[in-house]
């Protein structure tokens, strides 16, 4: 029933069953513990975030942290700028790597109702096997560390926008209306976003590209693999696209890896076809 207990005089194993009690009968918050000496050690360790503060008591706090700082008024930027921004940026990228791989998976799903589910692919599998690694890959990991929604200070001295992670609250703050990131409801949507597109993608490019009707330059009919180029080829355009969608933000690197991954795709199409 406390809000706030004051310890005196307390052993470096005393500090640990305090942080230890409270997640035992508080198990939905998250807790975090911060110290700048050796007996904080055990506290730090026994939380859900640890931070240290490297200083005159030494570094033993803060090589056992998840977090070092300088100083202890830097706390306040950790938790309301970097923390709100790693967890906002996190939930998106765990949703994006979702939305991607869904997109371009029930691609094969759906031509398992043209193929009888023979266990044909449509797909090329060196350039199958690309996609998460070269093709859909950089622009997310650009986007999760450079991205930013608001500027720092106006997080650092609004802490309303904080809540929008540990209590899951909607943020109506000025001009901006946030909403809730990472929950079963974003994430539903999120999945039926993919579900939709692969069906867009898959049906408009394979049955919309007559594929056995135009021949190649010897004479022949192109393999089934001619409309599952396209149908990878959207799918890499759509999931690179959606990156610059979620973005807050536009820089060089942003859209550079963006376009980039494209022009990369169609040179490794065309080294496949070619050879």
């Amino acid at each position: 029933m406390c809000k706030v207990v004051l310890a005196c005089r307390v052993s470096p194993k005393q500090k640990q069953e305090i942080v230890t009690l409270v997640r035992k009968l508080k198990p939905q918050v998250t807790s975090l513990a911060i110290g700048d000496g050796a007996n904080d050690v055990n506290m730090i360790i026994a939380a859900h975030v640890g931070v240290g503060i490297r200083g005159l008591e030494g570094q033993q706090a803060a090589r056992a942290s998840d977090f070092s700082i300088g100083e202890f008024k830097i706390l306040r930027r950790l938790l309301l700028y970097y923390g709100r921004e790693a967890y906002r940026r996190n939930s998106y990228l765990i949703l994006y790597n979702f939305y991607k791989n869904i997109t371009l998976v029930l691609a094969q799903f759906w031509f398992g109702f043209h193929s009888g589910f023979s266990g044909l692919s449509i797909f090329d599998q060196y350039v199958y096997q690309l996609f998460n690694i070269f093709f859909a890959s950089v622009p997310s990991i650009i986007y999760a560390v450079f991205d930013e929604e608001m500027d720092p200070e106006m997080l650092v001295t609004h802490p309303q926008f904080y809540t929008q992670g540990p209590e899951g609250k909607l943020v109506i703050c000025f001009i901006h209306k946030i909403d809730k990131i990472f929950n079963a409801k974003r994430f539903v949507k999120w999945f039926a976003n993919g579900v939709w597109e692969s069906v867009v993608i898959f049906f408009i490019s394979f049955y919309c590209f007559d594929y056995k009707a135009i021949p190649n330059t010897e004479g022949k009919t192109l393999q089934i693999y001619a409309p599952g180029i396209m149908v990878m080829s959207c799918a890499v355009w759509v999931t690179n696209a959606k990156v610059l969608t979620m973005s807050n933000n536009f820089h060089f690197l942003n859209l550079f890896f963006v376009f980039g991954s494209m022009l990369f795709y169609a040179f490794v199409f065309w080294i496949v076809t070619m050879f």
